[in-house]
């Protein structure tokens, strides 16, 4: 069944943080998301600014993009990190905190909660299911919904080994540039609308990775208590 686009309401309602080294792209998807009419959108310059917005912010994005190739921290190390949860966000270093603050275009970054990454399965091995359930019961809703955010990884790099290393990290899509609304939208939809089991593991936190496979996998299910569906968005 075709997945239904999001319809203008519900992209108004959105809260995206976009994080992006270079300034043109930048000021590109800027333009892109006012096109599409996401009334709440913010910037990041770089990942530790990106973690220092997810620490104080308000609320929290309902979707982030993540440029795979950036310093001093590269798109796939900030959403390893942003998938330990809030708890696991370094305090920024005075070196850090140097850095220029985010660009930030549109409203304050608020949102309603992250709509979550849900449904699906994966295939790693999962850690001692009384270890798992001690580390969701230690995290508040609020850190669970840091960790659960939508992520989007956009690169230049479209070759499928850094597709793979995307999803190994716990992003939930990937989009190759050249950026355009009509894509963006696209993923917008299909992680939103069609959301995949979040994995909660010992060696992989993220959406279930096994979700394009066309037979599924009929191996042993090892994860035990790995699998979180979790709440479902307000």
């Amino acid at each position: 069944m075709p997945i239904v686009p999001l319809n203008a309401k519900e992209i108004s309602a959105l809260h995206v943080l976009v994080v992006e080294d270079n300034q043109n792209m930048r000021s590109l998807m800027s333009t892109m998301m006012r096109m599409l009419g996401v009334d709440n959108y913010a910037q990041a310059i770089n990942g530790p600014d990106a973690l220092g917005a997810l620490q104080v912010a308000a609320k929290i994005p309902d979707v982030m993009f993540i440029d795979i190739k950036m310093e001093p921290m590269d798109g796939l190390e900030l959403t390893r990190r942003i998938r330990q949860g809030i708890e696991a966000l370094p305090q920024l270093s005075n070196k850090d905190s140097e850095e220029e603050p985010g660009d930030n275009s549109g409203e304050e970054l608020e949102t309603d909660g992250a709509k979550e990454a849900a449904e699906g399965s994966d295939e790693e091995e999962a850690e001692n299911p009384e270890d798992a359930k001690s580390r969701k019961n230690a995290m508040n809703k609020r850190e669970q919904a840091v960790s659960r955010i939508p992520i989007i990884i956009i690169s230049a790099f479209s070759e499928v080994e850094h597709v793979i290393a995307a999803r190994d990290a716990g992003a939930n899509d990937f989009l190759a540039k050249p950026l355009s609304p009509r894509a963006i939208l696209e993923h917008l939809t299909m992680v939103l609308r069609h959301p995949y089991e979040f994995i909660d593991a010992e060696r992989y936190i993220g959406p279930d990775r096994r979700r394009d496979r066309p037979n599924g996998y009929d191996g042993d299910d090892r994860r035990g208590d790995a699998v979180s569906s979790g709440a479902d968005p307000e």
